[in-house]
């Protein structure tokens, strides 16, 4: 079975305003096609998840270490 990708799990709230992002910024855009490109959270780099906080109006006192580490809240859960 094939891994699904961090872009594909995202929950539909945050890839709507994603995409909505990527149709004005290309570093949303350059975010979007990393996103499409890794499968663990754990693989993205501070930046990344910054840039993913910053196009999704996430505010970090808003969020848990958890949320930041893991993504739990904006992935859908497959289990």
């Amino acid at each position: 079975m094939k891994m699904k990708t961090i872009y594909q799990r995202l929950k539909p709230k945050y890839k709507t305003q994603l995409r909505a992002a990527s149709n004005r910024f290309s570093t949303a855009k350059r975010l979007k096609y990393t996103l499409m490109s890794k499968c663990s959270w754990q693989s993205l780099s501070l930046d990344n998840i910054s840039e993913f906080f910053i196009y999704t109006d996430q505010y970090s006192f808003d969020l848990t270490g958890q949320d930041i580490m893991f993504g739990e809240k904006f992935l859908i859960n497959n289990k």
